[in-house]
């Protein structure tokens, strides 16, 4: 047995256990990795901000509706816009009070919105004016089941009914309900996403639905429905107006180019009238609809640039009903000062009423 040397166990355990050193591919990877994260959110961000600024020399529209916006589509499709020089730009939002605030924003230069949608955002604080109603129709309604015993709105008395969860339903179903001598609290309401209404009624889990356009005709349209449905009008005279809103900032600077917007409008509304089958086959196109709906919302829908007694009668109304709701307002605004009307004045005294 040979001598034992204890020098040859640390060389071995030395040669066994190399040192740790510093992995720099790995280190450039992660770098790399982490400069592209980095170069992604600085890209989408420029992106964002490049899509949704306000080009100058561009009128930006921000709607909710191709519906609302028919007038815009077809002034567009004939080159009303091109010939008086003028750019527009679209903006499309899910909801009208965001749209509403994109404006407050500068996010938008006009915006088509709903007369509730107006009084629902408090115009006592918004600086906004409106310059001119682009459409008024009756949008709302009941749809019942027939097979459930139910022919009319007063008839829905401890039924349940199912509504949208919007802030656009509280008016015209208490109106409706009202208008058939019903109280709200005697019917039984379940709230869905307007997208479900068709569904849920199609099944037959609510004996009928509040709805407005195009949920009324997709319920009426829905397949494998055995409902036998029928179509229950609840806003008599009055009728729901879509106006034309910008801010007073964007008005004092840009008065020629809304004054061209109008008029191209006017030549749209003109065009409708006098060439209705023709609108029809573009709108169909335009919206991905059914040439039937298209037809039915052009039959129904009266596109008509001015500020009538009728419109704003039906504003101070749901003005009047929106001082109950939670929100506090000024009880000193009125809202006749929120019209602008020296531009119509100066295109035709008779569509600016007083």
């Amino acid at each position: 047995m040979g001598d034992f040397d204890i020098s040859q166990i640390n060389n071995a355990s030395e040669q066994e256990s190399p040192k740790n050193k510093r992995n720099f591919s790995s280190i450039v990877k992660k770098g790399l990795i982490i400069f592209s994260l980095i170069f992604v959110v600085i890209s989408a961000i420029f992106i964002y901000s490049y899509k949704y600024r306000n080009r100058s020399d561009d009128i930006t529209i921000g709607y909710s509706s191709e519906e609302d916006i028919a007038l815009v589509s077809i002034a567009e499709n004939l080159k009303y816009f091109a010939d008086k020089e003028v750019e527009i730009d679209y903006r499309n939002y899910d909801d009208e009070l965001e749209l509403i605030q994109a404006l407050s924003e500068s996010k938008v230069d006009v915006v088509f919105v709903e007369d509730l949608s107006i009084v629902m955002a408090n115009p006592a604080e918004n600086k906004n004016k409106i310059i001119t109603s682009v459409l008024n129709a009756e949008k709302y309604f009941f749809v019942v089941d027939v097979k459930k015993g139910v022919f009319d709105v007063s008839s829905l008395s401890g039924q349940e009914l199912g509504v949208p969860d919007s802030y656009k339903t509280d008016y015209w179903l208490a109106k409706g309900l009202i208008n058939a001598g019903i109280d709200k609290r005697d019917v039984i309401i379940e709230t869905y996403k307007p997208e479900k209404l068709a569904e849920e009624l199609a099944n037959a889990e609510v004996t009928g639905i509040f709805a407005w356009q195009p949920y009324v005709y997709e319920s009426e349209t829905f397949e494998g429905s055995e409902v036998q449905q029928i179509v229950l009008p609840i806003q008599r005279e009055e009728q729901s107006y879509n106006y034309l809103l910008t801010s007073e900032s964007y008005l004092e600077n840009n008065a020629e180019d809304l004054k061209k917007l109008v008029l191209s409008l006017i030549s749209a509304e003109q065009y409708i009238v006098e060439n209705n089958d023709i609108s029809v086959e573009y709108l169909a196109g335009e919206w991905s609809s059914e040439k039937r709906y298209v037809t039915e919302i052009l039959n129904s829908y009266n596109y008509e640039v001015n500020i009538s007694r009728e419109s704003k009668l039906s504003l101070s109304e749901k003005y009047e009903w929106s001082k109950t709701k939670s929100r506090s307002q000024d009880e000193e605004f009125q809202i006749e000062s929120i019209y602008y009307y020296n531009l119509l004045r100066e295109i035709d005294p008779k569509r600016a009423e007083f």
